[in-house]
C-alpha cells in the first residue's frame, strides 16, 4: 500500500542481470471500510542490463625491457566495473610495426568475480607452445577485460627483449663497449 500516490520508489532490491522484472498495480477505493479494488494491471517488464564496459585503470610490464636469457616479466593489470568483472586475458604478441597484432607468443587468462581487481601475471619469457625463449625484439602486451554483461575493453603496453649480452640503458638495448665505457662512445 503506497497510499494516495501515482508513483513510488522501491529500494534495496537485489536485481539480477538479464532478468526481466514486471510490476503489477491495482487501485482501490470505497467508503466506511468497504474497499473496492480495480483490476490488476501489469507492466511489459524491464530487463536489467549491463551496458557499461569495464575500465582498465593501469597496465604495465615490469620490467618493460628484458634480456632474452632473463627470467621473464610481470604484467600488472588493474581494472574496475560497475557490476562484476568476469575474465581478464593478457596476450603477448610480436610487434610487427602494424596496427594489427603479430604472432602470439603467450596468453594468460584469469577468471574474476569481483568489481575491482589488481592482477600480477608472471610471464616466464617463453613461447607457450614451443617453450623456447622469446626472440629479441619488440612485443606488445594486449590485455582485454570482460564483465558479466559481456562488455569488453582492452589496453596495451610495450615490451622489449634485448639480445643476450646486451644491456638496458636509457630505455633501449645496447651492446656494451669492449673498453667498459658506454655503448657507442668514442673511448
Amino acid at each position: 500500500d503506497v497510499g494516495e500516490t501515482t508513483q513510488t520508489t522501491i529500494t534495496g532490491l537485489n536485481l539480477q542481470l538479464a532478468t526481466i522484472y514486471q510490476t503489477q498495480v491495482r487501485g482501490y477505493g470505497g467508503t466506511a471500510g468497504d474497499k473496492v479494488f480495480s483490476a490488476t494491471t501489469s507492466s511489459d517488464g524491464v530487463q536489467v542490463v549491463d551496458a557499461a564496459a569495464p575500465t582498465i585503470t593501469r597496465i604495465a610490464v615490469n620490467p618493460p625491457i628484458l634480456v632474452a636469457d632473463n627470467s621473464g616479466a610481470t604484467i600488472e593489470l588493474e581494472a574496475i566495473d560497475d557490476t562484476r568483472l568476469a575474465v581478464a586475458t593478457c596476450t603477448i604478441v610480436v610487434d610487427a610495426g602494424l596496427p594489427a597484432p603479430g604472432p602470439v607468443v603467450a596468453v594468460m587468462t584469469r577468471k574474476l568475480t569481483v568489481t575491482k581487481t589488481k592482477l600480477e601475471l608472471p610471464w616466464n619469457g617463453l613461447y607457450d607452445i614451443s617453450k623456447k625463449i622469446a626472440e629479441p625484439g619488440p612485443y606488445r602486451v594486449i590485455c582485454k577485460v570482460t564483465d558479466v554483461g559481456q562488455n569488453t575493453t582492452s589496453a596495451e603496453a610495450p615490451l622489449l627483449i634485448c639480445q643476450p649480452g646486451e644491456i638496458v640503458k636509457a630505455g633501449a638495448c645496447q651492446t656494451p663497449s669492449v673498453n667498459g665505457g658506454d655503448a657507442g662512445s668514442d673511448g
